[in-house]
């Protein structure tokens, strides 16, 4: 929650900027002036009564809102005195009181909490005059209102490489002028300043979303006088909303720090039950050797079990790799053969030259069988006598190429004969 400082907040323009402020979020304090038929009763508003003409005073009020809260984000310096009398009637104590409440107090005031605006990027709000005539108080609230406004020029340019806005908020009513007549009951008043436009002109200045100030804002009447009749389109302030009633911070505090108190006993709690457990564990574990020490001696010792393969996720483990390829049966078996043996096995085997189908010794004899039978009688009995003789002849031709064949092939053809046997 922000902190705000509002002087002369009991009455007028700082009774309304007071209620605007709390209503944003603001924690306000009043300071000066006295608080005894003040109207606002919030716990967000807090005032400290203190004679504002005192520098030593309000520097040390300054200084305990500072302690109690850690930081103040704005100054609203709205506190005036213009005395009694005219200028050329007014006392040396009153000018001097005239000058100490409307320009001392504003300096004493922003060099007690030039720290904390800088670090928190404040605003200060000064509402003064823009011109001369216009002051009130005569030469004396005229040399004040002037150099308010320097002051606050010239902090503009010396804080806002801080991140601190200035601004000089000047209402402007209607002076020198017949005395307005008043408006009916109910009506919205045109001929003077309201308090709430001054109320919202802060609240706007508050919540400006560029990064942009406003250094200087006027406000003026929109009339001289008041209006017989209600205006053709009224738009009325909308009527202030009622401050709803927020739990103090001392409370809010108090809460946490019992909340802290027992999450830290929670957490102690929790460690002493683990170091329970760790001790309880710690015996049972030392306690297993101790029992079987005469067991151990007598058994031999068991042999060191393989480790466990791991699997990788529940995955199946993988299959061994198989080396595919073409083996003898005898490799396979595990059988020795001798070393020539082995040799001719290695070696390539021929190629060979014979297509596939009927052997040509077989062609040859059944064309010259053919050939005389055939032609001489062509009647079935010499056919089947010619097929006879075809087959005769194949026969003796498959039989003389068997004879014909190398050695080592009829080796070979025996080996594998005994192996398929």
């Amino acid at each position: 929650m922000d902190i705000a400082i509002v002087t002369g907040a009991s009455s007028s323009l700082g009774l309304a900027i007071s209620r605007r402020l709390i209503q944003l979020g603001f924690r306000v304090y009043g300071l000066g002036g006295d608080y005894k038929d003040c109207p606002l009763n919030n716990v967000n508003f807090r005032p400290m009564a203190c004679d504002l003409g005192d520098p030593a005073a309000v520097e040390t009020a300054c200084r305990k809102i500072v302690e109690a809260e850690k930081g103040v984000f704005l100054v609203v310096n709205n506190a005036k005195y213009f005395g009694q009398n005219l200028f050329m009637e007014m006392s040396t104590p009153e000018i001097e009181r005239i000058l100490r409440i409307n320009l001392l107090c504003p300096l004493v005031i922003v060099r007690t909490l030039a720290e904390s605006l800088k670090e928190l990027q404040g605003y200060i709000i000064q509402l003064g005059t823009p011109y001369a005539e216009t002051s009130r108080g005569g030469a004396a609230g005229a040399a004040a209102s002037g150099g308010l406004k320097w002051m606050g020029d010239l902090l503009f340019h010396e804080l806002r490489q801080h991140g601190v806005k200035v601004c000089h908020l000047s209402p402007e009513p209607n002076r020198g002028r017949d005395v307005p007549r008043k408006g009916r009951p109910g009506a919205r008043p045109e001929a003077v300043i309201d308090p709430e436009a001054v109320a919202q002109a802060v609240e706007q200045i508050l919540q400006s979303p560029f990064g942009n100030v406003v250094t200087e804002m006027i406000l003026r009447p929109l009339r001289v006088d008041e209006p017989d009749h209600d205006p053709v389109r009224e738009i009325p302030y909308p009527d202030p909303k009622p401050i709803p009633y927020t739990v103090p911070r001392e409370f809010i505090e108090a809460e946490e720090q019992l909340e802290e108190e027992e999450y830290q006993k929670e957490q102690q709690k929790k460690r002493k039950r683990r170091q329970a457990k760790k001790k309880a564990a710690k015996p049972a574990k030392s306690s297993a050797p101790k029992d079987k020490p005469a067991k151990q001696a007598d058994e031999p010792k068991a042999t060191e079990e393989a480790p466990k393969s791991r699997r990788r996720g529940g995955r199946k483990p993988r299959p061994p790799k198989v080396e595919v390829g073409f083996m003898d049966s005898k490799q396979q078996k595990g059988d020795d053969t001798p070393p020539a043996d082995k040799a001719e096995k290695d070696k390539p085997a021929r190629k060979s030259t014979r297509k596939k189908g009927k052997s040509p010794a077989r062609k040859s004899a059944r064309k010259q069988a053919t050939k005389g039978s055939v032609k001489e009688d062509s009647s079935q009995p010499a056919r089947k006598t010619a097929r006879k003789a075809v087959k005769k002849a194949a026969r003796k031709s498959t039989k003389k190429a068997a004879r014909k064949r190398p050695a080592k092939k009829v080796a070979r053809k025996g080996e594998k004969g005994k192996e398929t046997a």
